[in-house]
């Protein structure tokens, strides 16, 4: 079961030896929490396995546009692209190549397509998404329907309040508990500086999750493919 922010922030108080709120306000620790659930979430986008995925299933396109509407604010990373409704034009594929890609350029001068007989679509994320807003997708070659569509990606972690729950997989309690004393000790140092043993002691922690979340599952072999094994 997830934990509550209050329950980490009372761990905090407990290391800080301050139960009651004098040097150190409930605000400015859940402060320091959530930079510590942005670290993990950083780290953890990095083991590619979908621990934040989540999709959108109305995003759309207008007919002959040059961009997808509608598109999430949340957008981190983009995970893939399809029909909401795989069966209307089962013969389209979303693939993603670089703006200036010599397929993409091909694609833009291309006239509009009938997507019932179209195959492959490419798309381009661009600008610099979240957390500063949605980016910008753009399609090529463009189509002659309005078409609703299905994207998987990965969302940022907005910020938190100390009623939510912790996020983060991997039992990250007591990481996010050695993160914000830390940093909430920097207030009674004299240099200004987290305090490097308990900075020690997340890093500790952070390590031991990466290890313990990966892989998610052990029904198959984790196994390297040769890039010309099928051959």
């Amino acid at each position: 079961m997830a934990t509550p922010l209050t329950t980490i922030l009372t761990a905090v108080r407990v290391n800080l030896q301050e139960s009651t709120a004098k040097l150190w306000t409930d605000a400015e620790i859940v402060v320091h929490l959530n930079a510590g659930i942005k670290d993990l979430w950083r780290a953890l986008n990095t083991q590619y396995q979908n621990f934040f995925f989540t999709t959108a299933v109305d995003v759309t396109y207008v007919a002959s546009a040059e961009t997808l509407s509608n598109v999430p604010v949340g957008v981190s990373t983009i995970l893939g692209l399809e029909l909401a409704d795989p069966t209307l034009y089962p013969g389209i594929i979303f693939v993603y190549k670089d703006y200036n890609s010599d397929e993409f350029i091909s694609a833009r001068a291309a006239a509009d397509q009938d997507p019932a007989s179209s195959d492959r679509v490419y798309f381009c994320a661009t600008g610099a998404g979240a957390p500063t807003g949605a980016p910008t997708i753009y399609m090529a070659p463009q189509l002659s329907a309005d078409l609703t569509l299905r994207l998987s990606y990965i969302p940022v972690v907005g910020t938190l309040v100390a009623a939510n729950n912790n996020p983060v997989p991997g039992e990250s309690d007591r990481a996010l508990e050695c993160y914000a004393t830390a940093f909430a000790r920097a207030k009674i140092r004299d240099s200004g500086a987290p305090d490097p043993e308990w900075l020690a002691l997340y890093a500790t922690e952070k390590q031991n999750i990466l290890v313990a979340v990966a892989p998610r599952q052990e029904v198959t072999d984790q196994i390297a493919e040769s890039v010309f094994g099928e051959y």
